[in-house]
């Protein structure tokens, strides 16, 4: 597809995910197929987007947004870009069994992600300063890594169901406001 005829949305998306690409060195993922190709994002390896059909076009530039992004065990190495919360349609991030080292707080931001799965990332904390406010975070994994400490900030995820933190180094006991969940 040609740069030019794409909509804004589009540009900001394809940017976006080029910087995510370069800055977690993706030309030594296991599996980088298509990125960085002239194929539309949705034919990138790793990357579902919604509605997309080849045949269909949308003049409201929202054919072909990236909701998911599913690269387990790909070797992706380094932080996230800020740039990642441009995402804006993103629901479910799974990265697990890659070296990310760090739980960006920016990801509590993105207003429709509904899942993170970091499992096995070498992350050691969670940050404490997540925003109350519009995040819908239903699903936090974060099972196998370094952590030792749950903090209060946590709280501030009132939509959090599911929280895996198994395999970690926790010590102590489990805040008060682990009670509430359901």
């Amino acid at each position: 597809e040609e740069y030019e005829s794409r909509t804004d949305d589009e540009r900001v998306q394809l940017w976006t995910l080029g910087t995510f690409y370069y800055n977690t060195l993706g030309h030594q993922w296991r599996n980088n197929t298509n990125w960085m190709t002239n194929v539309t994002v949705c034919e990138w390896h790793g990357l579902t987007c919604d509605d997309y059909d080849d045949d269909d076009d949308d003049e409201q530039g929202k054919k072909g947004m990236v909701t998911e992004i599913h690269l387990p065990n790909n070797r992706i190495r380094r932080d996230l870009p800020n740039e990642f919360t441009l995402l804006t349609k993103l629901r479910y991030l799974g990265l697990a069994n890659n070296m990310l080292g760090r739980l960006d707080p920016l990801l509590f931001e993105m207003a429709e992600l509904d899942v993170i799965d970091f499992d096995n990332n070498g992350i050691r904390e969670i940050p404490n300063d997540i925003p109350r406010e519009n995040n819908r975070l239903r699903e936090l994994y974060l099972a196998e890594n370094r952590i030792s400490v749950l903090p209060n900030g946590i709280a501030a995820l009132q939509k959090l169901e599911v929280l895996w933190l198994w395999g970690n180094s926790l010590v102590g006991t489990l805040p008060d406001f682990l009670a509430g969940m359901s």
